[in-house]
């Protein structure tokens, strides 16, 4: 077959100052390129990348432009350390997928729009990155993907332990009883999966943030004690399902530090949430179906706020309060509730203050938004 104009199968099929770039065909053949425009194998190729084009964007060891590919699996990295991988336009960039992204712990996820390493957004990243134990996203601390070394496994399963050898993914803890021993700076994420029974401990006085994560449906079941209880330490939970028999869902207290996410609460005969000089971001959250507990005068069962410390947040966001044995939302302060949908819940009649709304106290200085929805109450 004849060669078309302008079309090459050898450079000698060029004219003098163009190259036979077969990347660009015409018809069956490549495409005579003007070498200053930038070209494939040349020996006056480039000096920088900026004297590359889009079809050779390289430019490589040898002053000789091309795609990164071009130059095998190691030019990206030796060439360009911190643009490791190979695009999919043959471009040095810093990830094509997330297994690339090895350099940052904090950004271990590959934007493959930008071809950028950036932070964990969910558990899905990191399972799919990593596996699925822990397969948590710690984006509500830096955006690294939780390593099993950080990491307590609790779950009511045939391979559980309570030796010191416990808490590993293949030989969890039964319960969250012996987990206090091995909570450290270092091994700070519990993941629960499952229904576990709760500790008769108190997370107290730690100097870092404990993170418990809910996979599996997991949820924490107390009796005579809350499911969860936390003084002066600061505690971040999330996708956890919170009951207790004879007490509190949640009682915190003491300077405690609390932020929930997508939580239930439910089931509760003392109430739901007791916050007690206790700082507090709740958000995402049910709780439904607690109490009656009290508080002196105040009968109770959704959340009870009985003063937040002078330092830290106190909000409430897209959370909803509904059917609680008790009043709904307590508060002994003014406290932010924003999107918060209280509703159904009632207090007993023989203790009912008649100045006291079910729903929310007025003293919280918020009113439940309506109807619940998208905007409105827990998503």
């Amino acid at each position: 077959m004849a060669v078309s104009p302008g079309g090459c199968d050898k450079p000698s099929d060029c004219e003098t100052g163009f190259y036979c770039d077969t990347s660009l065909p015409v018809e069956a053949h490549g495409t005579c390129v003007a070498i200053g425009d930038g070209g494939g194998y040349t020996t006056v190729g480039c000096t920088t990348n900026s004297d590359c084009n889009d079809v050779r964007p390289s430019c490589g060891p040898d002053g000789v432009c091309g795609r990164c590919e071009d130059f095998g699996p190691q030019f990206c990295p030796m060439r360009f350390p911190a643009l490791p991988a190979c695009g999919a336009r043959g471009f040095c960039v810093a990830c094509a997928r997330s297994a690339d992204c090895s350099r940052d712990p904090t950004k271990p996820i590959c934007d493959t729009t930008s071809n950028a390493c950036v932070a964990c957004t969910s558990d899905d990243q990191c399972v799919a990155k990593s596996g699925a134990n822990p397969g948590v996203c710690m984006s509500h601390q830096d955006g690294r993907c939780a390593t099993d070394a950080e990491t307590t496994y609790v779950q009511n399963s045939a391979t559980y332990t309570t030796g010191a050898q416990g808490g590993a993914a293949a030989h969890p803890f039964c319960s969250l009883a012996p987990v206090l021993a091995f909570l450290t700076a270092q091994r700070s994420l519990i993941v629960v999966r499952g229904v576990v029974d709760a500790a008769t401990w108190t997370l107290a006085s730690k100097s870092f943030e404990s993170t418990i994560v809910g996979q599996k449906s997991g949820t924490v079941v107390g009796t005579t004690f809350p499911a969860l209880q936390v003084s002066n330490s600061a505690l971040y939970a999330r996708a956890l399902h919170l009951k207790s028999s004879f007490s509190a869902g949640l009682w915190a207290f003491n300077g405690a530090s609390i932020r929930l996410d997508s939580m239930l609460v439910d089931g509760s005969q003392e109430g739901g949430i007791a916050l007690t000089s206790t700082s507090f971001d709740i958000t995402n959250t049910t709780v439904t179906g607690n109490g009656p507990g009290s508080s002196g005068a105040l009968i109770w069962g959704g959340i009870l706020v009985l003063g937040p410390p002078a330092m830290g947040p106190a909000r409430l966001t897209n959370v909803s309060v509904t059917n609680n044995k008790g009043l709904g939302i307590g508060c002994a302060v003014p406290i932010v509730g924003i999107d918060v949908f209280a509703a159904g819940n009632k207090s007993d009649d023989v203790f009912a203050d008649v100045n006291t709304p079910d729903d929310v106290e007025n003293i919280c200085d918020f009113a439940s938004c309506s109807p619940a929805g998208p905007t409105c109450g827990a998503q």
